[in-house]
Order: C-alpha cells, then structure tokens, then sequence
C-alpha cells in the first residue's frame, strides 16, 4: 500500500494566472483504492484544489502506486495527471474564431476546430486525419463530391475557386492525412501545423476575403453615389448669385 499523505498545497499550473506552476491549496481530497479480490493495486486521488494567486478552483486527479516513486525522496509519486480545466497556456489557437468564422459554413469549421482540439491533445495522427477531413468537408461544400480527394482538388482549381499554386499547397496537406489514415505513419506537430496554416489560407481565400470585398465595394460604391449626389462648390455659387 502506498504511504498516505495528506499535502495541505500543491504545485501545479493554473488556467487563470498562467501555465507555470502556482501553489494550491488542497480544499478537500478523496482516495479511491484500486485492487481485485487478489491484489492491492494502488489509490485514485480526486483533489480540489483553489489557487493561492488568483483564487481559481480546479480538479486534480491522478495515481499513487508503489511502482511510481520519487527520484529523490523514494516515496510514491503522482502519475496520470489530469487537471479540470486544462490550461490553454502554450496551446495552439484557433486562427479561424475571429468574426470571420461566421462566414465559414459549420461542417468545415468543425473539422478544422477538431483538428486544432487532436493537435493540442498530441494526438497527431488524429489531427492528421483531421486536415484530410476537413479539405474533404470543403469540396463538399462546393459541390465537389465525384472522385478521390486528389481530383477533388484539382476541380477546386478548375473551378477557379483556388490558384494552382493553393491547389499544389492543398496536395501536400493531403499527402499527410493519406499517411495518418491509410498508413498509419503519425505527422509531426510541425507538419500538422504547417497543414492548419494551408487550410487557414484557404478557407480565407475561398470563404472570408470574397466577403470582405464584397462589403468594400459596397462602402466605395455608396461613397461614390453620396459624392454624386452632393452640388459642387460651382453650383453653390451659381445659385446664390440668381
């Protein structure tokens, strides 16, 4: 059995005043003891905890066993930590959660927040299946729904919807999901991350810069009627003089 402690506070990150460590205090803990009718396995911990900086209240969870020990004191060790909320500290962010995701149709949003979620997991080859459905969620999208993914791109650019050289970019990605998901050969966070920034150009290009062109040429063309509209300084003159 595993010796009992009873810590009154704890080192770990907090979501609020940031990802390095800060000291909790220990409100209340629960221990869950983890055997079989044959043997004595180890304990769950269950913690909450209130920051001693900004006040904050998590959840803690993890494991003691025997088999886990500290390297300097010899005593058992936390292991398979889990902290509630998680921090976001050092995180990959959503690109596409400006005012612009409004704009982007829900199925390919989605893909691409999952794929960000995998990536921050560390579940790349996940993720890397992800940047595949999420390309595969935009040319559904556009109509774009006979042949393999390689032809689907190539309909995109025919379509005019991307250049040849964003279609030679959306192949690359495609090459990393075909290996995540038919070769089970895991991405690295790099490549993973080079895809979300492919895709994050894309779905700008195809869904939110048309938008935004559009609304200038509004405000030029209003612009231009209102100047039209107005007399000239000419005018003005002429008509105070009659």
């Amino acid at each position: 059995m595993t010796e009992k402690t009873q810590p009154q506070n704890v080192w770990v990150p907090c979501a609020e005043c940031g990802g390095s460590d800060r000291k909790h205090e220990v409100l209340h803990e629960h221990e869950e003891s983890i055997s079989d009718e044959y043997r004595y396995y180890g304990e769950y911990h269950h913690q909450l905890l209130q920051c001693m900086g900004c006040s904050a209240v998590r959840y803690r969870r993890f494991i003691m066993d025997d088999n886990h020990r500290d390297e300097i004191t010899g005593l058992a060790a936390p292991h398979r930590e889990e902290l509630f909320p998680a921090s976001t500290i050092g995180q990959r962010a959503n690109s596409l959660s400006d005012s612009g995701a409004a704009l982007i149709p829900s199925d390919v949003l989605k893909m691409y927040e999952e794929t960000v979620a995998a990536l921050n997991a560390n579940a790349l080859t996940l993720a890397g299946g992800g940047l595949r459905a999420t390309v595969e969620a935009i040319c559904l999208n556009q109509g774009i729904t006979n042949g393999s993914l390689e032809k689907k791109i190539n309909a995109l650019v025919d379509k005019q919807l991307l250049t040849n050289a964003q279609g030679d970019l959306l192949h690359e990605e495609r090459y990393i999901g075909n290996a995540a998901l038919h070769e089970m050969a895991t991405p690295t966070a790099d490549d993973i991350e080079d895809g979300l920034q492919i895709v994050e150009g894309l779905v700008s290009t195809i869904y939110i810069l048309p938008e935004k062109a559009k609304r200038l040429k509004k405000g030029r063309e209003k612009a231009a009627r209102k100047k039209k509209s107005k007399p000239t300084s000419s005018a003005k003159t002429s008509k105070g003089i009659n």
